[in-house]
């Protein structure tokens, strides 16, 4: 039975969004992955904590390395939440 309005299509109509997408071998949906949770997130804040460290003995501009890593860092981070706030509210509406 289609429930879709008869567009055959088990995802549902046209320019909707779904939590699903379909898999490519067996024809069935799986679950689209969730950006990182800020537990997830924690090994990446133990990185940004200890790489100054490391690169002072590594590479004599480290600090400018650090300082780049940690502004790339934080962005993935804002970025991830921001991902996870759209998610919440696509799957709510």
């Amino acid at each position: 039975m289609n429930l879709n309005g008869g567009s055959g299509d088990p995802q549902g109509p046209p320019n909707t969004r779904s939590p699903y997408r379909r898999s490519a071998g067996d024809g069935k949906n799986e679950t689209i992955p969730l950006p990182p949770t800020r537990a997830q997130l924690a090994a990446l804040v133990e990185v940004q904590e200890r790489l100054p460290q490391v690169l002072l003995i590594a590479a004599p501009d480290a600090a400018e390395q650090s300082a780049e890593l940690r502004r790339l860092t934080d962005k993935v981070a804002g970025e991830a939440g921001a991902n996870q706030v759209w998610i919440s509210e696509v799957l709510r509406g």
